[in-house]
């Protein structure tokens, strides 16, 4: 991960630096839009990288935000259940809000906020063996469905590294 925050620094975000092995990056930037701040990394990332890897932006305050409805969430559920989130480049339309509906189970529950979903699922369905404040479940690319996203668990914790 440490060859991960170089290339930012070769970015121009000079103080870079990973969370754990998650693939997360932890910079500053001037730039105060999101998406333009998104398509400049990823196209900046893509020959350093050599693949193109969507990425997703979020202030201090919006980890902070997202970490504290998380473990609001959790705070509802069993023991040994958990909450991913999936972090989305954009609101989810009415329509692809209603197709996640259709994905419930009783074993997962589905919360869409802003730019987030919510993924909740019940003791027995899957556990981690050793829980990390930012656990990369999968990562999905559906037009149809939210276009590219990542899930991740945000954990106690994981707010105080921003």
């Amino acid at each position: 991960m440490s060859e991960l925050a170089e290339h930012f620094r070769t970015l121009g975000h000079h103080d870079a630096r990973t969370y754990i092995n998650s693939g997360n990056v932890i910079f500053s930037a001037r730039s105060r839009s999101p998406h333009k701040l998104a398509t400049a990394v990823e196209m900046g990332l893509s020959p350093l990288l050599g693949f193109t890897s969507d990425v997703f932006i979020r202030t201090a305050g919006e980890v902070e935000a997202v970490a504290a409805k998380a473990l609001q969430l959790r705070s509802q559920l069993p023991e040994s259940s958990e909450v991913n989130v999936a972090f989305l480049r954009e609101p989810l339309s009415q329509a692809q809000s209603d197709d996640l509906a259709l994905l419930r189970t009783s074993q997962d529950d589905f919360v869409h906020e802003g730019m987030q979903v919510y993924w909740l699922y019940w003791a027995g369905k899957w556990r981690a063996s050793s829980p990390m404040p930012f656990w990369i479940v999968g990562c999905v690319s559906e037009p149809h469905f939210v276009g590219s996203t990542c899930f991740k668990a945000l954990l106690p914790g994981c707010a105080g590294e921003v």
